[in-house]
Formats: C-alpha cells, sequence, structure tokens
C-alpha cells in the first residue's frame, strides 16, 4: 500500500508539472484529489487493512495528500502569475490618456415635476421663455 501512495505521488507531481492551463489544473484536481482519485480509494481502503498498518498507512497518505495539495496551491500561484505577467505585456494601458467623461447626472422626478408644472403655469399667466 505504501508503494501503491508513492506511485500515486510520483506520477501525481509529473503530471501536475506538465498542466500549462487552468483547464488542465482542473482536471489534474479532479483525477489525484477529487471523490474518485486513487488518493480517495486509498484512503476509503484503510477500514480493510489490519489494525498493525492503519497508522503508518494513513500517516503517508494524507502526507501524501498534503504534499499533492500544496504543489496545487503553488502552480496554480505559478500559473496566475504568468498569465497576469502576459496580459501586462500584451495589453499596454496608456495612463496619460483622458479617462472617460464622468455624466452629471439628472433631476429628481419630483424636481422635474414641479419645474414642468411651473413653466406650464408661466405660460398660461403670459410669460414668455427667454
Amino acid at each position: 500500500m505504501l508503494d501503491r501512495l508513492d506511485t500515486i505521488e510520483r506520477s501525481a507531481l509529473t503530471d501536475l508539472d506538465r498542466a500549462a492551463d487552468d483547464g488542465a489544473l482542473q482536471a489534474w484536481k479532479v483525477r489525484f484529489l477529487g471523490r474518485s482519485a486513487e488518493l480517495a480509494a486509498v484512503l476509503d481502503g484503510l477500514r480493510n487493512l489490519p489494525k498493525s498498518e492503519r497508522p503508518a498507512v494513513g500517516r503517508r497518505a494524507n502526507e501524501v495528500k498534503a504534499r499533492l495539495e500544496q504543489a496545487y496551491d503553488a502552480r496554480a500561484g505559478a500559473l496566475r502569475a504568468q498569465a497576469l505577467e502576459r496580459s501586462l505585456i500584451e495589453e499596454r494601458i496608456d495612463v496619460t490618456l483622458p479617462g472617460r467623461p464622468i455624466g452629471r447626472g439628472r433631476l429628481h422626478p419630483s424636481t422635474a415635476t414641479m419645474s414642468c408644472a411651473r413653466r406650464r403655469d408661466q405660460r398660461q399667466r403670459g410669460f414668455q421663455k427667454s
């Protein structure tokens, strides 16, 4: 069982190094850390082992799982950093250009209604628009 854990760890780490994008990284996570992964099967199979082997195999399985999660987080961070660096190089922004104009807003509906009524009232009294 310990040999199986070592092979799982080695194959997972080599496959993780090959993951070049977010899709491949997510597929790796499902394959090696998901519910139906080999590592999960080993952890589920602990109950079938003799009592004398359980502590050693369980400890090693937890170490492998922790190492794989740590390697996944490191690889995800490296891929995010690469994507950020690539976007900064490809998508240059000229900060000296003027910004977008800011809209001035509108009158409150009650203020607009009162203004309209006032104008109508003034026209009815004979005042002209200046």
